[in-house]
């Protein structure tokens, strides 16, 4: 009986999964994943996600709230805050938006704007009014269409 490319391939996947007496698992029947060389998978380090960068540090101080306030803000313990600040918990959408929130800002800008950087466009942006923002919007598309070359 024949066995096509994805029989086999179904086939090695299987075998992946069976115990097996392995060098690697101190010669021990070990019934965690191989590899299909027979090579353990199990308690192989993945590479971390790359940490999300974003400012909830800088809107936190930029807004003068210490973690305890914003904490008592939110309803999100200290903690939670600082591993928050430091990478070593990733944010969800509801945190981003609860933050947000909290800080008067767009989720969007926790992720994409610092606002202690003197020299965005966001910090001139934050200080127009109505209509000088349409007249830089202006500015900036006339831009856009003719190019910045002199």
């Amino acid at each position: 009986m024949a066995v096509g490319v994805g029989g086999a391939l179904l086939g090695l996947l299987m075998v992946s999964y069976l115990p097996l007496a392995n060098p690697r698992c101190k010669g021990k029947v070990c019934q965690q994943p191989h590899d299909v060389t027979g090579v353990r998978t199990h308690n192989v380090r993945m590479s971390k996600r790359a940490p999300q960068r974003w400012f909830l540090k800088q809107w936190r101080k930029h807004r003068g709230y210490t973690q305890d306030r914003l904490a008592e803000m939110t309803g999100l313990s200290k903690p939670y805050i600082s591993q928050l600040e430091g990478g070593s918990r990733q944010f969800t959408h509801e945190t981003l938006v609860v933050l947000a929130d909290a800080l008067s800002c767009d989720p969007a800008d926790l992720i994409m704007r610092d606002p202690t950087e003197p020299e965005g466009i966001w910090s001139v942006w934050n200080t127009l009014d109505a209509p000088q923002r349409r007249q830089v919007v202006e500015i900036a598309k006339t831009l856009k269409k003719t190019g910045t070359d002199q």
